[in-house]
């Protein structure tokens, strides 16, 4: 079937009238469904054989925002690089529970903030969450103040200090992590007092939300970077 403007608007059309809302890329995508382990989506898509891909739609429109715009449908969230910007409350408690559902426990702070985690050396954190599509904490913060209170507002239980399950190969040995914590501190070029001001932030909030695992990365890497400053001052005296 030849695929034109008309058709596509009219698939979105039809899309509403069937789930009750616009599509998503991932609906429409099933390789990326599959990616951010949404499989239910792919088979979906590829059970029916009757939805344009969104490779189609990017052709035709450019991408997605174009096309619900065409059929008089308001444009997916903003975003900021290949993050969403926009989430509402209900997005935020549904991605939480798909989470917990995943991956067997909560989401922590460190899982939705691949800053944070990048910063810790945990990049299978930053993979995982880049895999899907998930709410960042900044967003997590704006409606509920506080992570902890997000999970609970799920129905889940947010997990006490002590319940933080670790990496299964994660280096635990806290003079190894020293060591690891302080070369990435050399590639470092900002201002010292600036880096462990940073530090101090990443310690204060994982504390405040009773994050042991992350509590326990974000003091190694705060030491790392007061040691590092002191031997440079001590070398400059």
């Amino acid at each position: 079937m030849t695929i034109d403007h008309a058709r596509l608007v009219a698939a979105v059309h039809r899309w509403v009238a069937q789930y009750g809302r616009p599509p998503r890329i991932i609906d429409w995508d099933p390789a990326r469904a599959r990616r951010c382990g949404r499989p239910e989506l792919a088979e979906r898509f590829e059970r029916a054989g009757t939805w344009p891909r969104f490779t189609q739609v990017r052709d035709h429109f450019g991408g997605l925002g174009n096309l619900l715009r065409a059929a008089g449908y308001p444009a997916p969230a903003r975003r900021i690089g290949r993050y969403r910007t926009v989430w509402t409350r209900t997005e935020i408690l549904e991605s939480i529970r798909r989470w917990n559902e995943l991956y067997g426990e909560p989401p922590t702070m460190a899982d939705w903030d691949p800053y944070r985690a990048g910063r810790m050396g945990q990049t299978w954190r930053v993979e995982r969450y880049d895999a899907g599509e998930w709410p960042s904490v900044k967003s997590v913060q704006n409606h509920f103040g506080r992570l902890s209170e997000a999970i609970a507002r799920a129905g889940l239980v947010p997990r006490r200090q002590g319940q933080q399950r670790v990496q299964a190969d994660a280096v635990l040995d806290p003079q190894v992590e020293l060591h690891v914590a302080a070369v990435r501190c050399l590639g470092d070029r900002r201002d010292p007092a600036h880096q462990l001001a940073e530090r101090v932030r990443l310690v204060a909030t994982a504390r405040d939300e009773r994050e042991s695992g992350d509590l326990y990365f974000a003091l190694v890497e705060l030491a790392a970077v007061a040691m590092e400053w002191a031997a440079t001052s001590r070398g400059a005296s």
